[in-house]
């Protein structure tokens, strides 16, 4: 019985183990939003600036518009690539975590059922 409240205890470590490391995985896809965020607010002052040197020399303009455009499109597919990503590790983070939840809860209450049952022999 000392045994089973023992794995038990090993099981409820290992749960929280298991969460905690959930969330330290939350909170750096988390990070990793904030930076996308932020790449977000710079293609947008991008898009502005493009915006300013239409009134430059045409062909000139022209030439660095073609470019900046590819650019943009290349960092706009690679942030919804990267945005889909954080959704899907987020998601499974979260179903994670939920496990985690649940195989502390039944370690909890093993270990309970096991004072329970030890208090009961006494």
């Amino acid at each position: 019985e000392k045994a089973e409240a023992r794995a038990a205890e090993g099981r409820a470590a290992a749960a929280k183990t298991a969460a905690d490391t959930a969330l330290a995985r939350c909170r750096r896809l988390e990070e990793e939003n904030a930076r996308l965020a932020t790449a977000a607010a710079g293609l947008e002052r991008l898009e502005a600036a493009l915006g300013a040197k239409q009134e430059a020399d045409a062909l000139q303009t022209a030439d660095r518009l073609v470019s900046a455009e590819a650019a943009l499109a290349t960092s706009r597919d690679e942030l919804a690539k990267a945005h889909e990503a954080h959704r899907v590790s987020s998601k499974a983070l979260t179903a994670d975590a939920a496990s985690a939840r649940d195989d502390a809860r039944t370690a909890e209450r093993a270990a309970a059922s096991s004072r329970d049952a030890a208090r009961d022999a006494a």
